[in-house]
């Protein structure tokens, strides 16, 4: 018997949660096999269309705010990320760059601390929802 090798798709989705018909997983492929009755215009009411729908799109981790505002080297400051659209809990981390002397992040997203020096800070916070997914955000901080 010959051997059928698949070649995945170029792109791969996480844990894909199917959205209709029956998905069945092997070795994260996705072999789709949906039958559903489509009524349009062109088609009469009652005909049978068969349809291979792609895999669902992967939601993605959105991180906010879209920026940091910016603030006088010497005054405390607290700003308070936030992450949507996977499963909670979220972890935050610094993943690259550096933040200003005197400032952290914590784990829960929350910025704070009092600046030491004046400066432009770039840097990339990472967050983990509770299934693993992943997403990274970038910040310019400009520290006066």
């Amino acid at each position: 018997m010959a051997s059928v090798r698949i070649k995945p798709a170029p792109t791969k989705v996480t844990r894909p949660r199917p959205r209709v018909g029956h998905a069945t997983q092997n070795r994260g492929i996705q072999a789709w096999n949906v039958r559903q009755q489509v009524h349009t215009p062109r088609t009469p009411a009652g005909h049978r269309v068969d349809r291979l729908p792609g895999p669902p799109v992967a939601e993605v981790i959105t991180i906010s705010p879209a920026g940091l505002s910016s603030v006088a080297h010497g005054v405390p400051y607290s700003q308070q990320l936030t992450a949507s659209g996977q499963s909670a809990p979220y972890v935050f981390s610094l993943d690259s760059g550096a933040m200003p002397g005197g400032v952290t992040l914590s784990a829960s997203g929350l910025i704070s601390g009092t600046p030491a020096a004046a400066g432009t800070f770039t840097f990339t916070v990472r967050v983990e929802d509770a299934e693993d997914r992943t997403n990274k955000k970038s910040y310019t901080w400009i520290i006066t």
